[in-house]
């Protein structure tokens, strides 16, 4: 078996740092997860271990975290009593610098009535400062007024509390309170029935709890014209909202900032000469199951990439990219179609189409400090199987670079092997060079000297325009060894097998 310190001595030379942590060592429970966290911006401030140590009561199951540095060393860990529906955890960085998890669950129930048995779990907090974790204090709001939230509900208690509500009113009751970093509070409000919501608004309160202001929409379900909001940013300070006004097969669309301290409309203009589609793209882009972060805060300014959508064309047929201005709050749009590659790459259509039937298949984007944007595709299409019916298949590449005014300056091709029955080989990337760079990271099954197939791990920079690749054989015949993302100019490398013995993370320093 290869080991993955001779695969490393392959490509890594003159390291300087090597840091090693067995999972299946830093606790006496059962492994669960290992992931990395991230603060809002998309730095890499840790990794999070947890697992499972057994049942406590009736009721609850007792899990431990573990936290770990950027450098893999240990701050942190403790254990804690979860809701027995409870498998695992989602978790990120909040913007006081604690660990939030969020619950997932298990959703398949034996019966009704254990599902209706089901405590719904709640947030925690984790502050590694003092190592102790605790309920996320949340705070609700009803009857107009402010109250703790309170214990936790079953799912059934939850039902019957909403069907009684409904009943009552002729509508339920829905709203979520967030706590501001000055001590105020801003609500998100709204009544809902049939599948419908209105009287929708947003509120300020200041710290005593006192109403500040009330940025109102959506007001009548029963009118012909329909409002809704989405939110683009929420720094504490401004909130970056898109105010949907749709009337029959007509809608308008508005760019608004509020002031979060006054209410007052900083920015209030409409948005012409794009799709509905393509200004929702603006909050969330997703192709082929992947979540595409397309905004990034700089100190001047906020930018925003969506997708160019338009009737008659399947998928969408380039991108454009939206500059708000701090200082002078000035807003600016630039298109980039997908037929402004055609010097670069001839066989490009309209809609991103290539060769063979392929597509090119959005993976991620770098957003740069100069207003210039790079862009990941790769080719993809669903193939037919006669045995397998549809499947995915995935090939090359494409990295797209533009300039400072949004305009491609040139096409990089990385040749790879195809992939059938995965929608990507894509893997992760991260900003390098204090936002001025970029790094991304993808696999390939290829054959090696003997005719073997194994997954090679590719790692890519692009330093002042210049590309750069190394290359990681990452197969093992009893191993699995699965990258993740790690502090700038290091790669971590988790190494498992089958049976659980062995479950290591080394950190190792990179060639860039």
């Amino acid at each position: 078996m290869k080991r993955l310190i001779y695969i490393l001595m392959l490509i890594i030379s003159n390291s300087l740092f090597s840091q090693i942590r067995d999972l299946a060592s830093l606790s006496s429970g059962t492994y669960i997860s290992f992931s990395p966290l991230f603060n809002k911006e998309e730095q890499l401030f840790g990794y999070l271990a947890l697992y499972n140590k057994g049942k406590e009561t009736q009721n609850t199951n007792k899990f431990e975290y573990v936290y770990l540095d950027k450098n893999l060393n240990e701050v942190a860990n403790n254990e804690f009593s979860v809701e027995n529906s409870v498998i695992s955890y989602s978790s990120y960085i909040n913007t006081k610098g604690e660990i939030e998890l969020s619950p997932r669950i298990n959703q398949y129930f034996t019966s009704m009535k254990k599902m209706n048995n089901t405590i719904i779990p709640k947030d925690r907090i984790i502050d590694i400062k003092n190592n102790k974790i605790s309920l996320k204090q949340e705070i609700c709001y009803e009857n107009k007024v402010f109250v703790d939230c309170g214990s936790s509900k079953t799912i059934g208690e939850f039902g019957k509390e909403s069907k009684r509500e409904r009943k009552e009113n002729g509508f339920n009751y829905e709203s979520d309170v967030t706590i501001l970093n000055d001590g105020t509070y801003l609500l998100y409000e709204y009544k809902y029935d049939k599948g419908n919501d209105f009287d929708n608004a947003f509120v300020k309160f200041d710290e005593n709890k006192k109403e500040v202001w009330r940025y109102e929409f959506n007001k009548d379900m029963k009118k012909k014209e329909k409002q809704f909001i989405n939110v683009l940013y929420f720094d504490n300070t401004f909130l970056y909202l898109i105010e949907y006004t749709d009337i029959k097969k007509d809608s308008k669309y508005r760019f608004i900032k509020l002031d979060l301290k006054t209410g007052e409309r900083i920015i209030d203009e409409e948005i012409k000469d794009y799709s509905k589609a393509s200004v929702q793209s603006l909050r969330r882009m997703v192709e082929s199951g992947y979540y595409i972060t397309n905004k990034k805060e700089f100190d001047d300014k906020l930018i925003f990439v969506g997708k160019i959508i338009e009737e008659g064309v399947d998928g969408n047929s380039g991108f454009f990219r939206m500059i708000i201005e701090k200082a002078t709050n000035k807003i600016t749009y630039t298109d980039m179609p997908f037929l402004a590659a055609k010097p670069f790459l001839e066989t490009i259509k309209t809609n991103g189409a290539v060769e063979n039937g392929y597509r090119l298949n959005i993976r991620d984007l770098y957003i740069l400090k100069d207003g210039s944007v790079g862009f990941l595709f790769e080719k993809f299409k669903i193939g037919y199987n006669l045995m397998l019916g549809n499947v995915a298949k995935a090939t090359d590449l494409v990295y797209f670079s533009t300039d400072k005014n949004f305009k491609i300056k040139e096409v990089k091709l990385f040749s790879k092997d195809k992939s059938v029955g995965y929608n990507s080989d894509y893997l992760f990337s991260q900003y390098i060079n204090d936002g001025n760079d970029v790094a991304f990271f993808y696999r390939d099954y290829q054959k090696d000297e003997d005719g073997e197939k194994n997954w090679n791990l590719y790692i890519n920079t692009i330093k002042k325009g210049v590309y750069s690749q190394e290359k990681i054989p990452i197969s093992s015949k009893e191993n699995s060894i699965v990258p993740y993302v790690a502090k700038e100019g290091y790669i971590l490398l988790r190494e498992y097998n089958k049976n659980s013995k062995y479950n290591g993370v080394r950190l190792e320093r990179l060639n860039y």
